[in-house]
């Protein structure tokens, strides 16, 4: 029996709100960092609304980034979208040794 990926709305908000300080942080010292910011602020407003309902195929926006840009170099940022995209999935389980199952 298979379930179906589920929107966990609590995790999602924790997701959305570390990644958005993360960006927010690191806005002005790199510019792709503040590129995604504003592309994936409406996704942090839906999320804290409890507008998300359905789990959203793919990565989030801005994937690119954290896979063949600059982004990549910062870990924490590549971390916390990794666990953004997967709770945006609705795959946002965390294993049992409360690290990301996607990296």
């Amino acid at each position: 029996m298979s379930t179906q990926p589920k929107i966990d709305p609590p995790l999602l908000q924790a997701r959305s709100n570390r990644l958005k300080r993360l960006l927010e942080a690191y806005s002005d010292s790199e510019p792709e960092a503040a590129l995604c910011l504003k592309h994936l602020s409406p996704l942090f407003a839906d999320a804290m609304a409890n507008k998300i309902h359905t789990p959203r195929r793919g990565m989030a926006p801005c994937a690119f980034y954290f896979v063949e840009g600059r982004l990549r170099q910062h870990p924490e940022l590549e971390e916390a979208f990794a666990d953004f995209s997967a709770a945006l999935q609705g795959l946002g389980t965390e294993g049992s040794d409360g690290k990301s199952p996607f990296l």
